[in-house]
């Protein structure tokens, strides 16, 4: 019983780790309820019915067991009685009765002697109506004398003891054996030849039953404390188990809605992750799309209008020389016509020229930050003689990896680009510095400004969106502060912790 209460302690604690190792390899695809809510196994509930299964079974286990050993003990009391009164017709009745291994009945003699031993008062309160049997069932001794020489039929306990076996029985009492009332027990006791095994007769007598009950009762009461002592322990070793399986369940449950929820909220951040990725390609196939059409309108208003220019020039030139020309002499001279076309091509290669140099990078592998920041104001000011003041701390990092000296080269770029063609190129600087484990650099103009909630609502510029994107892939973060009137600071800010700087 304790082994099969144990091992359903043991297989609800396996349940638990069933669901754990379900519900989280299924996370995701369930609702949060269905792990932290009613299905899961609530520790007092489980407490109380398996303490009320555990209880019932025991108390029927027990009482069942308890009454088969109470009988057992009864019937091993009634034993020992009869066996202890036999012995005591062994010793002092059975040689008076030898006569009958030789004759068919006893003497008178005998008789008399057999009366005068139960008329002790020892003897007569521990037996009473004794009577003898020949083994053919004749009576051969009763205290009254009448019935000597009738047969009774030789069956149940008479038949036991003629057989050589000692034998108790409760009443209704046999007709042959005669006592005041019927409180007693009937016991039967063969009696032998002396010095063999040989059975001369059978003598049947009446023990009174308040000794024996008083007995029995003792018995019962001492089996049935044993009984309720051994029940008492046995339970609370079962509801000890079973309070620890029902905290390992517990216990796995809050782990189990915790992993849950972790995973739930994975999910999510890859569902965010996902939506800003695409979101981002989307933007980046825009911001492509943007800046090609800037280059292709900084070609047309730069280059292909010198060109235009130069040709028209040409064409003139070409009119004068086939004598096609329409104008007067006084108005066309060849000398200056060709002066504009050297002019719009020189223009021409200039634009052309500016505008690849803000397309290539120069050579940056292996610079510092402070040197690719010395680079990027370098080309700037040869760029536009403008002037820019460069405050760098001295404890920057010697190392960044590669994407991020890009990114701060072209974070310096259209930085200073933005502050010259919206700000005049008033007031330039750059600052960088280390604060708290990050590395922030900074660009300011002195220009009319502008309200960044405008900025919110159209849009930024396409060059600051797509600094921003950029500074984002590399784990940065990109500030816009301005105010009308009083400038405008970008501030690039990134985490030397998880960036690879040394």
């Amino acid at each position: 019983m304790l082994v099969s209460l144990v091992s359903g302690a043991c297989t609800m604690v396996t349940l638990s780790d069933s669901i754990a190792f379900s519900a989280s390899n299924r996370a995701g695809s369930l609702p949060v309820s269905d792990v932290a809510g009613h299905d899961l196994p609530n520790e007092n509930s489980l407490i109380t019915s398996v303490t009320a299964g555990a209880a019932l079974l025991l108390l029927i286990g027990l009482f069942l067991f308890g009454a088969w050993v109470t009988q057992r003990s009864a019937d091993a009391a009634l034993q020992h009685s009869a066996h202890a009164a036999a012995i005591f017709m062994d010793s002092a009745i059975e040689p008076l009765v030898q006569e009958l291994a030789k004759q068919p009945s006893l003497s008178s003699a005998a008789l008399d002697r057999i009366d005068k031993l139960l008329e002790h008062e020892a003897v007569r309160q521990k037996l009473s109506g004794v009577v003898i049997w020949r083994p053919d069932g004749t009576i051969a001794y009763a205290k009254d004398r009448r019935r000597i020489g009738e047969t009774d039929p030789v069956i149940g306990g008479l038949a036991a003891a003629l057989e050589g076996r000692v034998e108790i029985e409760q009443l209704p009492l046999t007709s042959a054996i005669v006592t005041d009332g019927n409180d007693s027990y009937n016991i039967y006791a063969p009696m032998h030849k002396l010095g063999s095994a040989d059975v001369i007769a059978a003598a049947g007598y009446i023990e009174p039953r308040q000794h024996l009950d008083d007995l029995l009762q003792k018995n019962r009461r001492d089996t049935w404390a044993v009984v309720i002592v051994f029940a008492l322990l046995v339970f609370g070793l079962v509801f000890n188990l079973i309070h620890l399986a029902s905290k390992m369940i517990t216990e796995q449950n809050r782990v189990l809605r915790e992993r849950y929820a972790a995973q739930v909220r994975l999910n999510l951040q890859n569902e965010i992750l996902q939506k800003e990725l695409h979101d981002a390609h989307l933007e980046g196939i825009t911001i492509n799309e943007h800046f090609l059409q800037r280059i292709g309108a900084d070609l047309h208003d730069g280059p292909a209008q010198f060109l235009a220019l130069s040709l028209l020039k040409l064409d003139d030139i070409a009119c004068e020389v086939d004598g096609t020309s329409r104008a007067p002499e006084h108005e066309f001279r060849s000398g200056e016509a060709l002066e504009i076309v050297r002019c719009a091509t020189q223009n021409a290669l200039r634009e052309i020229r500016s505008i690849s140099a803000g397309l290539a990078l120069p050579e940056l592998e292996g610079r510092t930050p402070s040197e690719a920041i010395g680079a990027a104001v370098n080309a700037f000011v040869s760029t536009t003689q403008t002037e820019v003041t460069c405050a760098l701390a001295d404890d920057l990092p010697q190392h960044l990896p590669a994407g991020l000296i890009v990114c701060l080269y072209r974070f310096i770029q259209e930085g200073l680009n933005n502050a010259y063609r919206h700000a005049g190129g008033l007031g330039l600087s750059v600052r960088a510095a280390l604060t708290n484990g990050q590395m922030i650099v900074e660009v300011t103009d002195e220009g009319p400004g502008f309200d960044t909630r405008d900025a919110a609502v159209k849009g930024l510029r396409l060059g600051l969106v797509g600094l921003r994107h950029r500074i984002e892939i590399v784990g940065g973060l990109l500030q816009v502060v301005s105010v009308k009137g009083e400038g405008t600071k970008l501030i690039w800010t990134v985490p030397l912790s998880t960036s690879g700087a040394s």
